[in-house]
């Protein structure tokens, strides 16, 4: 039986070497033409006002608004009942043209970047108003008698701010991966790292990466109070400029990467890397677990989407079955992972598939498929990339 299991469950025992990735962060010059259909930032934050504008009639709470115009970028299911779940109540701005100019606009044009994801920042700045720990289970189901020993084994994010920007966008990386885990396993490994990197270009690119590193700058003013009282396109003006007056983000320069760093935990930069490095990456690998789980749990079905992911129901209780005897009978994870192999599977219904996507996300947190997912090479990586992009724009200026 377990030379069965081990042929058609995922094997992660042997880590081997770690595979270096390259993220790129954004601070070289990209010389490419800005695609004629991205607006400059100036052009945007006239959007901005123009919806402001036209909700004066709203009180002006700069933390509702932000919250307003994240949901015409990100309004799903998943945002507002699990990542954000103090917005759900909160209504989208009534269409108009100013509103489907920036929904259209999801990509701006910096000065030296031909591209810019400002989504993120609306996702960042919300997030950091409402931050907290997130799980990524709905409390119906830890706390559902059917679910025996779930509410004791659930994972927890305690910073919605990371899952919201980088880590988040980690987890796309990661999740793809494992939802591309058969076809990318029938490649050559320099086929496999070339798939992998293409799925990081494509999740993590620099002009999300690059909103990112503004984003945490931004929420860390915000939690400073030094955007209280101000409309959001003062925000934008303030930090992007406005005008012919320059902002903070032109005059952070030498310094921006190493203050992200910082954001997020990294601490004593000593010119080459951080001092606290792997007690960060041990951290943000639990993190990264629990992220990826929820990126699945809402690409298989929770999030009230369309989807053709399927689970491989055979695969998947064979993966239970070795987890489960890798457990020791005083484990807390035993009982749920017993239970969860005697369970029957019905994927006909998205309430059917709640059992299989919950056995799918138990495998994830718990590191079970962290090789499949090359989940130290991508952390590392994205620390190597980050570090180089420090030192990089401390030799430019």
């Amino acid at each position: 039986m377990n030379t069965q299991v081990s042929q058609k469950g995922i094997n992660n025992l042997n880590l081997g070497e770690l595979t270096h990735f390259n993220f790129d962060f954004g601070e070289s010059t990209h010389n490419t033409e800005p695609s004629s259909q991205c607006y400059d930032m100036s052009k945007y934050i006239g959007f901005i006002t123009s919806v402001e504008d036209e909700n004066a009639a709203i009180e002006h709470n700069t933390n509702l608004m932000l919250t307003k115009f994240r949901k015409l970028y990100y309004d799903s299911f998943g945002w507002n009942e699990f990542l954000i779940p103090e917005t759900s109540h909160v209504a989208t701005f009534p269409q108009s043209q100013s509103t489907q100019n920036i929904k259209h606009s999801h990509q701006v044009n910096l000065t030296n970047n031909d591209l810019y994801d400002v989504a993120h920042i609306f996702a960042i700045l919300d997030a950091n108003n409402h931050n907290g720990p997130f799980t990524p289970v709905p409390e119906s189901i830890i706390n559902s008698s059917y679910w025996n020993d779930l509410k004791d084994i659930v994972p927890v994010v305690q910073d919605r701010l990371m899952a919201a920007g980088w880590l988040g966008d980690l987890s796309e990386i990661t999740g793809e991966i494992f939802l591309n885990r058969k076809d990318i396993s029938k490649l050559q490994k320099d086929q496999k790292n070339e798939e992998k990197q293409k799925i990081i270009n494509q999740f993590g690119a620099y002009y999300k990466t690059l909103a990112n590193v503004d984003g945490m700058i931004m929420a860390g003013n915000a939690t400073n109070n030094q955007y209280e009282g101000k409309k959001v396109s003062e925000i934008f003006e303030s930090f992007y400029g406005g005008g012919s007056l320059p902002g903070e983000r032109s005059q952070l320069k030498s310094s921006i990467y190493l203050k992200y760093g910082e954001s997020i935990g990294l601490q004593n930069w000593n010119g080459h890397c951080f001092e606290n490095s792997e007690d960060w990456l041990k951290k943000q690998k639990s993190n990264l677990q629990t992220c990826t789980a929820f990126y699945v749990m809402k690409k298989i079905g929770l999030d009230n989407t369309t989807t053709t992911q399927q689970i491989d129901l055979e695969s998947l209780q064979c993966d239970l079955k070795r987890f489960s005897e890798s457990l020791t009978e005083q484990d807390k994870r035993k009982g749920f992972v017993s239970q969860a192999l005697n369970d029957e599977i019905n994927q006909t219904s998205s309430i059917g598939k709640i059992p299989s996507i919950i056995k799918t996300c138990v495998l994830i947190w718990n590191g079970f498929y962290n090789h499949v997912m090359s989940l130290d090479s991508i952390l590392s990586s994205y620390l190597d990339g980050l570090s180089q992009a420090i030192i990089n724009t401390q030799k430019a200026n």
